[in-house]
This record gives C-alpha cells, sequence and structure tokens, in this order.
C-alpha cells in the first residue's frame, strides 16, 4: 500500500531498507528534520552506555517504517486507511519528536519552562517552516491533520493509536533500537510476531491484538519495564540529567542577575536565558551548543560553573545513596554541614534529589485526562478482553507505580552523607 511509487532507501541499522515515498522526502531534507541529527536519542545516556549515540532522526525514520507496517497489517486485515489518512499518519510518524530540544528529555521543561517538545511540534509543524511548506505541497490541509494526529493527550483514532497509544510504532521503534545501541537485550521482543497480530476493533479508534499474539505482547510490555528501570532510570544516567539540568538553572540565574556577562554565554543561549526564545531560536540550538557552552564555562571564573562543566565533560560523577523515606530537615541540614566542609556551598547544585516513577502498562479510564487506550485481546468468537485479565506478568505490573529515591552528592562526600541518612531512620 505505497503511498507514491517513486521512492528512497535508507538504510536502519535496525529493520534494514526502509523505503520513503519522494512526497515525503521535503520533510526529511528540511532543516526542522535535519536538525534531528544532532538531538541525541537517548540524551546523556552515552555516559553510561558508551554505545548509545544514535539520535532523533534514525528513531523518527524507523517509527515512520513501524507505523506502515501495522497500517499494510490493518490493509489485509480488511481495514485500509484512506489514502489521505495514510499520507497523514506518515507524515505524522515522522514528524512526532520533530520538536524536541538538545538532550531531549534531560532538558525537558527546563531549556523553555512551560512549553514542551509536543508544543514545539505543533509550531514546527504549523509555523513558517520548511515542513510546514513541505507538508502543504502535499494538501494544504495536511499540517492540521498531523497536529490532530499528534495532539497531546487525544487518542480519537486509529491514525494516533499507531503512534500514540500503550502498544504504538512510537514504543515499538524506541524500545528496540535503545536496547541495541546501548548493548542490552532488556527492550528485545518479538515485534514481527506483535504486527502480524494486529487487528482492527470494531469502530472503535483502538487497535486490539488477535488472541495468538498474547505472549508477544507480555514480551512487549515486560520490555518496556525492565528498559525503564535498566536503561532509561539508570542511577548514573539519572545523575548526569541532574548535574545538567542544575548547571543550566545556575547558570541561567546568574546571567539573570547580572552575574554572568554577555561575552560567557554563547549567542544561541542567550535567549533562553533571557527567556524570550522564538521558534527560530529553538531551531538554532541542539545538543552541540550546549556542549560548546559547558567547553567554555570550564574556564569560567564561577567555580559552580567551571566545576559542574567539568564533571559533565569529563565524566566525574556524583554518588547516588538511594533511601526510601522523605529526608527530615533536620536531616539535610547536617548534610548541609557536610557540604560546607568540603566548600560545596551551593545546595541546589551538589545535593540533588531525584526520583524517577513509571508504570509499564495502565488500565485504561474513559474520559480520563491524557488517557491511553488499553491494549486488547481478540478471542476466536471476536470477543474483546483488556489484557491484564488473561496475563498474570501484565496483571502483576498494571497501574502500579514504581518509585525509586534517589539523593546525589560529590563522591567524596558520599560515606558521610550515607552515616547521617541511615542515622536518622
Amino acid at each position: 500500500m505505497s503511498v507514491n511509487p517513486q521512492s528512497k532507501l535508507f538504510r536502519d541499522p535496525l529493520h534494514g531498507y526502509i523505503s520513503i515515498g519522494d512526497d515525503l522526502l521535503p520533510i526529511i531534507d528540511s532543516r526542522e528534520f535535519q536538525r534531528l541529527r544532532r538531538v541525541s536519542q537517548l540524551g546523556v545516556s552515552r555516559l553510561t552506555y558508551h554505545g548509545a549515540e544514535h539520535t532523533r532522526f534514525g528513531h523518527s525514520v524507523g517509527v515512520y517504517y513501524l507505523y506502515k507496517r501495522l497500517a499494510t497489517e490493518l490493509d489485509r486485515r480488511g481495514a485500509p486507511l484512506a489514502q489521505d489518512d495514510l499520507m497523514a499518519g506518515l507524515s505524522a510518524a515522522l514528524l512526532h519528536d520533530i520538536g524536541h530540544g538538545p538532550f531531549s528529555h534531560a532538558l525537558e521543561g527546563i531549556l523553555t519552562p512551560g512549553r514542551n517538545h509536543e508544543t514545539w511540534t505543533q509550531e514546527i509543524v504549523t509555523g513558517p517552516t520548511q515542513v510546514n511548506e513541505a507538508l502543504k505541497t502535499v494538501d494544504e490541509a495536511l499540517p492540521e491533520k498531523v497536529c490532530n494526529i499528534l495532539k497531546e493527550g487525544s487518542c480519537s483514532s486509529v491514525l494516533t493509536s499507531l503512534i500514540s497509544s500503550q502498544l504504538d510504532a512510537d514504543r515499538m521503534d524506541y524500545l528496540l533500537r535503545d536496547s541495541m545501541y546501548c548493548g542490552v537485550s532488556y527492550g528485545r521482543f518479538d515485534v514481527d510476531r506483535l504486527i502480524a497480530t494486529i487487528v482492527p476493533h470494531g469502530s472503535s479508534p483502538f487497535i486490539a491484538i488477535d488472541g495468538r499474539g498474547l505472549m508477544a505482547v507480555e514480551g512487549y510490555v515486560l520490555a518496556r519495564y525492565f528498559m525503564y528501570w535498566q536503561v532509561y532510570y539508570h542511577k548514573t544516567t539519572r545523575g548526569f540529567e541532574c548535574i545538567l539540568r542544575e548547571l543550566w538553572r545556575y547558570a541561567r540565574n546568574k546571567y539573570q542577575n547580572g552575574n554572568l556577562a554577555e561575552q560567557d554565554v554563547p549567542r544561541q543561549i542567550r535567549p533562553f536565558f533571557q527567556e524570550a526564545v522564538t521558534l527560530d531560536d529553538y531551531l538554532n540550538i541542539d545538543d552541540y551548543d550546549i556542549i560548546s557552552a559547558l567547553k567554555l564555562w570550564q574556564a569560567s571564573e564561577d567555580p559552580v560553573l567551571r566545576d559542574m562543566s567539568t564533571r559533565f565533560l569529563r565524566r566525574h560523577r556524583f554518588k547516588s545513596i538511594e533511601f526510601n523515606v522523605n529526608l527530615h530537615f533536620d536531616v539535610q541540614d547536617r548534610i548541609k554541614k557536610v557540604l560546607e566542609r568540603y566548600n560545596y556551598t551551593e545546595f541546589q547544585c551538589y545535593m540533588i534529589f531525584d526520583q524517577p516513577s513509571s508504570v509499564a502498562y495502565d488500565y485504561y479510564t474513559a474520559g480520563e485526562e491524557g488517557e491511553k487506550p488499553p491494549i486488547l485481546i481478540i478471542d476466536k468468537n471476536g470477543s474483546a478482553t483488556e489484557v491484564s485479565k488473561l496475563s498474570e506478568p501484565i496483571k502483576a505490573l498494571a497501574g502500579r507505580s514504581k518509585n525509586r529515591f534517589n539523593l546525589y552528592v560529590p563522591e567524596e562526600c558520599v560515606l558521610e552523607v550515607e552515616s547521617i541518612i541511615r542515622a536518622g531512620r
């Protein structure tokens, strides 16, 4: 069910050859999409898993490929997408991450407070961009259609379900791709079996799985659980994310308070410190600009700016201390006294609390904001059952949030801080 018989082949390390029609190539050749080559898929995870050097560009092409495979399977099952809907869906698959900023999720909500990557995606698709022009060349209404598919919290059509649900092309690709590049097996599952058992679910906007694919679904849900806790929330990765975020906040505050000179902030960074970011400003920044700023700050006269930048660039990590209760204020005060003895007086930079949390699979509550549709299993009689009612492994995970509490401090302080935390329990 090719959209365009004229196509170009992309050789993908995960999926092999991926064919993309000429009508969508201008999207890939656009300034905005090419920028994704300079935005890391896993942010700072490469400081934990040295192979994790892949980018949002490769992931976006991979999601396009899996979206097309899912649509082809629905077609084979007698539920074809209309040609214009297929074009909109494939465009959305390519563009679903176009709004990601430097280091992806590591600086989400901090780089541009109040505007996440979904917001920027909408602005890029509808704004004065090459992506917008490429979409309108195909169909004047295509930018709006793509935005509707990608609208945050929306799951009102099969087009959206295929890219944003609890079983979608986005999750399938990032689990497999991230697992491969990190050199781990946690994210592997039987994607071919999973796609081969996709079935339409009547007139609902949700897709479902033939009962014969139940074990493939179990493998997929477990892969997501393992990847979050072994890769995405790895304590070393989270520690460097904490360093990067607090360093950014510290530098921005110094600039806004007049304590960091213009020449000490790279030109591309200044709009973000002035909190007057335009779309063009956002598109001009990527991972390399953040690294350039850190390299500049390594020579700063400010000891905190110099130390934190050096730690990140040379991989001098903080040590993590795991605890399972909130630390009382008196315990925190005692920890601060330890840090003071080592001349770490900017406590927000050297005493960092982190609480990762994840739900591998969630129940579905109709009408709930941001809801994700359930994974439904269709039996041989055509009846649909929510997957956790049929699977003991998924039932054990469903709706349960796993949390972890970590405190990050400089390595030379860790033994004393651990002793204080143990005594304060």
